[in-house]
């Protein structure tokens, strides 16, 4: 009797921890799932064909303080303005001797890319105008009157700081990563290079590399996950040693 009592109270055991594991393991596979879902929360909303879509900012202006070769000079202004389809994107300042400094792109949201339709350049009395018809997918350049054909992915100046600020927003780079875009300059549509090459003081830096030997040209942002990974400074150098500088007040 002694002995079947056992095997039963053993029989009986064995039911119970094989129920306590089963519940276990669907409390785990319920927690992966809340996990996966707070990760995809996290870095933006998903398509049906679970496609990440970037992350935009909400419209804001930011104010910066701006210097010429770490001269203080006016306050400046990024502006952004985004509906979720249309965008206005400006960077705006203004300097003693020179006047307005204004780098300015309107356009529209295409498949996740910030697609300018028209770029405003104007630095003191010079005035810059870059026009993207998307339709005929050309590009027309003020500087030459120049008629060009427009590439896929197309970017100006300004537009290309929100895609990064986009792309960051939603998956976040590891070191060294690299980012490819065809960027307008004032005559030309150039091939770019943007690098992430690490953190200083918790922001996320990243620089242009340069397109060639003849490349003298410096452009770095610093971007800040505190603060929705918006520009925390950014700097210009140009070939004759002339810094721009805006930095987050």
């Amino acid at each position: 009797m002694k002995i079947r009592y056992l095997l039963l109270c053993l029989i009986v055991f064995n039911i119970f921890l094989l129920n306590i594991n089963k519940i276990y393991a669907k409390n785990i596979d319920s927690q992966s799932s809340n996990l996966e879902n707070i990760k995809n929360n996290d870095i933006g909303n998903l398509t049906n064909d679970k496609k990440l879509v970037l992350n935009f900012p909400k419209s804001q202006d930011i104010l910066y303080n701006f210097s010429v070769n770490g001269i203080p000079t006016k306050e400046g202004i990024i502006s952004w303005k985004f509906d979720g389809k249309n965008y206005k994107v400006k960077f705006f300042t203004n300097v003693i001797f020179l006047g307005d400094i204004l780098l300015q792109s309107d356009g529209v949201l295409i498949n996740n890319e910030l697609t300018p339709i028209k770029y405003v350049n104007i630095r003191g009395k010079k005035k810059f105008i870059t026009d993207f018809d998307l339709k005929n997918k050309k590009i027309n350049f003020s500087k030459n009157n120049l008629y060009i054909a427009m590439p896929n992915d197309i970017k100006d100046f300004s537009s290309v700081a929100f895609q990064m600020i986009a792309i960051m927003r939603t998956t976040p780079p590891i070191l060294n990563q690299k980012y490819m875009f065809n960027v307008t300059n004032d005559d030309e549509v150039q091939k770019w290079t943007i690098q992430y090459i690490g953190k200083e003081n918790n922001k996320w830096h990243f620089v242009r590399l340069a397109r060639d030997k003849n490349d003298n040209r410096k452009i770095e942002w610093w971007l800040d996950p505190q603060n929705g990974w918006l520009i925390d400074k950014f700097k210009q150098t140009e070939p004759n040693g002339l810094r721009l500088e805006f930095n987050k007040k």
